[in-house]
């Protein structure tokens, strides 16, 4: 599904530096030279491609969010527990499909777009973040 765009292209050199973040992000974590701010770089990478994907910018089954949530999921965990932040190849191979949507998205939306997307990225994980305060507060 393609919507219509409303305002300017990114600036390539925004495209460029934008999916190499997250593709440097992948290699770093996938070769053991991760850390927390790495994987969560993947994590923003992830959720800012569902919320473009859910606005219609991209061609994707809903599976290959899920599944690379799933593997990120574990991957946050086993850094938060071991302070080793890596990437095994089971979630690198979830993840390669979600870049490629990514990497599509971002050389296609208009600054308009992704600047909403990032908005409502930003207010998930407030809601999440403040979630994850109360919860571990009433433990």
């Amino acid at each position: 599904m393609r919507k219509r765009q409303k305002s300017s292209p990114l600036p390539r050199r925004q495209i460029v530096e934008t999916l190499l973040a997250a593709h440097l992000s992948l290699v770093a974590c996938r070769t053991g030279r991760g850390s927390k701010h790495l994987l969560f770089e993947l994590v923003h990478a992830t959720y800012l491609s569902y919320i473009l994907w859910t606005q219609g910018y991209g061609e994707a089954e809903h599976a290959i969010f899920s599944a690379a949530e799933a593997r990120l999921d574990n991957a946050a965990r086993h850094g938060y527990e071991t302070d080793s932040w890596i990437i095994e190849p089971d979630t690198e191979d979830a993840l390669r499909p979600v870049l490629a949507v990514y990497d599509r998205q971002v050389s296609t939306v208009s600054i308009a777009v992704l600047i909403e997307a990032k908005g409502k990225l930003r207010q998930l994980f407030a809601r999440e973040g403040a979630r994850q305060e109360t919860h571990s507060v009433a433990a």
